[in-house]
């Protein structure tokens, strides 16, 4: 979850603060503490090969499930959200290669807003072996940390449908 202290008062757009970016002395291994994240024996490398990209242009592709909505989940509803997924989240939320994309924007002032990405790298059922890959980015699709980030993993191991949160259609 993103701190409100993550995020800069610039009307510009969002900023990533001190928070929102991996610390020096953060658990190498594993941890998902930066963008080349190595796997370990729990985990799946998530560098391997690359998250989707990112950029505007390949979000624009991808089909939207819901927009507009306030994202209580991410910074506790200063942003509202859109959601979109790839052709093969539309078919089945959490098969291998689904990839969910949340663009957000400061409710405040429609500023653009961090970027949250996760997609399906593995469909095992074995709970001690990370499936998701996480990332957080700028809206521009620079990303700033992925990996198995444990502040997302945490979360989403609690949605009601194989960490994807349910979200109604649009």
């Amino acid at each position: 979850m993103f701190s409100p202290r993550s995020h800069g008062s610039s009307t510009s757009g969002w900023r990533p603060g001190p928070d929102a970016l991996p610390r020096a002395d953060a658990p190498p291994s594993g941890s998902g503490s930066g963008p080349a994240a190595s796997s370990s024996a729990s985990s799946i490398d998530c560098s391997s090969p690359a998250l989707s990209s990112l950029a505007p242009d390949a979000r624009a592709a991808l089909h939207t499930v819901r927009s507009g909505f306030v994202s209580l989940g991410h910074a506790g509803g200063q942003y509202s959200a859109s959601v979109r997924v790839n052709a093969i989240g539309v078919r089945s939320r959490s098969a291998a290669g689904a990839l969910w994309v949340a663009e957000h924007k400061r409710a405040a002032d429609d500023a653009p807003g961090p970027v949250l990405a996760m997609e399906r790298r593995a469909a095992t059922r074995d709970p001690s072996h990370v499936e998701w890959c996480y990332a957080v980015a700028e809206p521009d699709g620079t990303v700033l940390r992925s990996g198995a980030l444990p502040d997302c993993a945490g979360c989403h191991s609690a949605a009601p449908s194989d960490s994807v949160f349910t979200i109604g259609s649009e």
